[in-house]
């Protein structure tokens, strides 16, 4: 990865990088400052830094950021199922037609195209759907595990090493020139795609971090679809303020969307516009025939 390619790069998702020297600096896409040298990468050794607001690593994490294509061997994490070099390996003989699914309304197609089912094994992740975890790039770095049941805690385990903070479920398929719909969890997700809203990502929770804010920055406008409860509401405050004119809040009361009636939810998705963003209120409605985040009905 050169300073050429990530110039590119940050050019066509909307990042304003400079070169001084042998450093690339700009405004921080991590917690959006408006510094204009705050940011700064040095290609040279790998490395990013914001003095701001300090986040820090290696630069490979903003190949998701900026999507820069990049030839390199498959990074993984350690975890339960790690194999050689820390390649995270698959779980397999899974049921994607495990009970639990049916009921939540997804069906082994659905989850045979996302690679979840319920473990037929036994350990940490007995009794539990697994749903495999990608970066933005589709390689895997991780698992989760859903309990089948609402009383055994916790309802999701993570696969030890499982970079949470640092994706977006979801985010390996989703069109980053198309708006984009956020939610919090996996079943929230698919009961959006249900509905229609096919450019979907999900946090794996009510609260964004730096990384994830940063990702969600590339795409042009952003549908805050989280639980209606006081963790979503919290979330959804804080990532619009975050996201600024790119953010469009869509509250359902009373309700999260895993849970919500398919044709309801369809019809709160109709209600947006994502291509005019409101700057004063962050909140548009419009005709249904003009939503351009759903799918062919």
């Amino acid at each position: 990865m050169n300073i050429a390619e990530i110039l590119q790069a940050a050019a066509e998702r909307g990042l304003r990088l400079r070169a001084i020297g042998a450093s690339l600096r700009g405004p921080c896409p991590f917690h959006g400052g408006k510094n204009p040298t705050s940011f700064s990468i040095t290609p040279s050794v790998g490395l990013y830094q914001c003095f701001s607001c300090g986040a820090h690593g290696d630069l490979r994490l903003l190949v998701d950021i900026l999507g820069v294509p990049v030839r390199e061997q498959a990074e993984g994490t350690s975890g339960e199922r790690a194999g050689a070099a820390g390649e995270v390996r698959p779980f397999y003989d899974l049921d994607p037609a495990h009970p639990y699914l049916a009921s939540r309304g997804v069906d082994p197609e659905t989850a045979h195209m996302f690679g979840m089912g319920g473990f037929r094994g036994a350990g940490a992740f007995a009794r539990r759907i697994i749903v495999p975890l990608h970066d933005g790039r589709g390689r895997l770095v991780g698992h989760m595990g859903r309990a089948i049941d609402d009383v055994t805690e916790p309802r999701y385990r993570f696969q030890r090493g499982t970079p949470k903070g640092r994706i977006l479920y979801n985010l390996h398929r989703a069109d980053r020139s198309l708006p984009v719909i956020v939610v919090e969890g996996v079943f929230d997700l698919l009961a959006v795609r249900r509905a229609g809203g096919l450019n979907v990502v999900a946090l794996l929770g009510a609260h964004a971090s730096h990384m994830q804010t940063a990702l969600l920055r590339v795409f042009p406008r952003v549908a805050l679809l989280l639980d209606a409860d006081d963790a979503g509401r919290a979330g959804t405050r804080d990532l619009t303020r975050a996201l600024r004119h790119r953010a469009v809040a869509l509250v359902l009361l009373g309700a999260d969307p895993a849970t919500t009636a398919t044709d309801d939810l369809r019809a709160a998705l109709l209600q947006l516009d994502l291509t005019r963003p409101n700057r004063s209120t962050g909140e548009q409605h419009t005709d249904a025939t003009s939503s351009p985040i759903m799918g062919p009905s």
